[in-house]
């Protein structure tokens, strides 16, 4: 299934009057060719009979001046979204947002609005409208969920400015989702201001498609709509994770020590809307969580919870690396998956902790919870400790590193280890009385697998101390 992306067709660009019109020698061809492509994509159907998903993206800018009138044309250096920087900050400056002194598509202007001429050509039933804040279309937005959940295989990006928006947003497809579909530009569907800005950026184009690593072809509109559908690359297991959550560590963990290649769906839960509150993840997962990891089987099978999830790696994916013993081994084996269940009670219990904490933060209670509920809260946690060293002690006794006295990692390492990994980075240290622990995770975190599953960008401690902080 194919998947055309316009970007910015708005009337801070198209209008005349709007603060950053494109040249009378774009716009015109860019709104015929746009015009005509959109027409006949969707027309078109995909091998499995579904049709053709047209997206459509549009900027709001919230630093923006709110005046909803649209103003005369400018023309400053310093506000112009067509000047690129030198080549040596392009790439820092993709990842950005307007920010210059002239407001762009601020919320609720005129220039924010798609632009008459194209407004005609979206089907409200069909199509997607995004807004985004960022240069790039992916960033703090639901298109990369809603592509994959979708199961699109070829992506096409047309629309403007060639040397920002579009530019940002196809630098963004290759880079983190290269292994989820083939990424293509329409040459010419791409709007600009100055010719030396676009040419610099079909340079650019032509770079990435120069590079093996990552699929990526230009080509034009004619070529497209004259071109049989290709053949669907073989999609790679997909993962929606959390960056530092524990039930997506685990999973992270497994996948890893498997050496399993997936495809990662970072999931933004802090930004608004949220992405696992939008319609395509909660078709994924009704329950709005992660993680949630979808095979590259055929039927594109769907398993969400951490525990579960590591089951269904353990039954499809034995090989290479084997996270339970062998079923000759029943005692081993059922040792490993009792602890994995355990794992529950651990992770209860902190919750219940952590909940607390935070609650009493937002409710501005925090001197009562700090002297009358935290330390019962943490002498839960601190009774179930006890039983999680001693399975250390038990293991070290019998000349074993991991939790279950296995000889490799087994899913018990992956269901608990992330647990104390993260309760270390909220404030907890195990001192004398849980040394066999802290052993544990020091050994661990040696482990290659161990470090590439590590939530990115953190330390050993956090910022927030969940035990003993304020």
């Amino acid at each position: 299934m194919k998947a055309l992306v316009l970007i910015d067709l708005q009337n801070e660009f198209l209008d005349p009057r709007g603060r950053f019109p494109i040249s009378n020698t774009s716009r015109d061809p860019l709104l015929n060719n746009i015009s005509r492509l959109v027409a006949a994509f969707r027309a078109q159907k995909g091998e499995d009979g579904k049709q053709n998903l047209i997206i459509w993206i549009r900027s709001e800018y919230s630093n923006s001046d709110p005046n909803p009138a649209l103003q005369p044309a400018i023309d400053e250096e310093d506000t112009n979204p067509s000047n690129s920087p030198p080549p040596a900050v392009q790439d820092h400056f993709l990842t950005g947002k307007h920010s210059g002194k002239t407001p762009c598509c601020a919320p609720g202007s005129d220039g924010a609005n798609l632009h008459p001429a194209i407004q005609p050509l979206i089907d409200h039933e069909h199509d997607i409208i995004l807004t985004k804040s960022w240069f790039s279309a992916f960033k703090d937005t639901p298109l990369a969920t809603t592509l994959t959940s979708r199961q699109i295989s070829h992506v096409y990006f047309a629309g403007l400015l060639s040397n920002v928006c579009v530019s940002a947003t196809v630098s963004d497809s290759l880079q983190h989702h290269s292994s989820s579909w083939t990424t293509h530009v329409l040459t010419d569907c791409l709007g600009y201001r100055r010719e030396k800005g676009h040419e610099h950026a079909l340079h650019r184009f032509r770079e990435m498609a120069a590079q093996p690593s990552a699929p990526c072809t230009l080509l034009t509109s004619h070529e497209l709509l004259s071109t049989p559908t290709p053949t669907p690359t073989p999609a790679l297991p997909t993962l929606y994770y959390v960056n530092g959550s524990i039930p997506s560590w685990r999973v992270l963990l497994a996948l890893n020590e498997k050496r399993i290649p997936i495809t990662k769906e970072r999931m933004f839960v802090m930004s608004v809307p949220k992405p696992t509150r939008t319609p395509d993840f909660l078709a994924i997962n009704p329950r709005g969580k992660t993680p949630v990891f979808i095979d590259s089987d055929p039927q594109r099978t769907k398993t969400h919870e951490s525990l579960a999830i590591l089951h269904y790696l353990e039954t499809y994916y034995p090989e290479p690396k084997p996270l339970l013993p062998p079923v000759t081994d029943r005692a081993a084996r059922a040792r490993v998956l009792c602890m994995v269940q355990e794992s529950e009670n651990l992770h209860m219990k902190y919750d219940a902790l952590e909940d607390a904490y935070w609650d009493a933060k937002r409710a501005k209670t925090f001197e009562e919870f700090a002297a009358n509920v935290r330390p019962g809260l943490i002498e839960t946690v601190v009774e179930e400790l006890g039983f999680w060293d001693g399975y250390v002690v038990a293991a070290r006794g019998a000349g074993k590193t991991f939790l279950a006295a296995t000889e490799e990692m087994s899913l018990a390492d992956c269901a608990v280890y992330p647990l104390l990994a993260y309760m270390c980075h909220r404030g907890l240290v195990f001192g004398e009385r849980f040394g066999g622990l802290e052993r544990y995770c020091a050994d661990m975190e040696g482990l290659e697998s161990v470090r590439g599953a590590r939530p990115e960008g953190w330390g050993r401690r956090g910022k927030a101390d969940v035990f003993c902080g304020r």
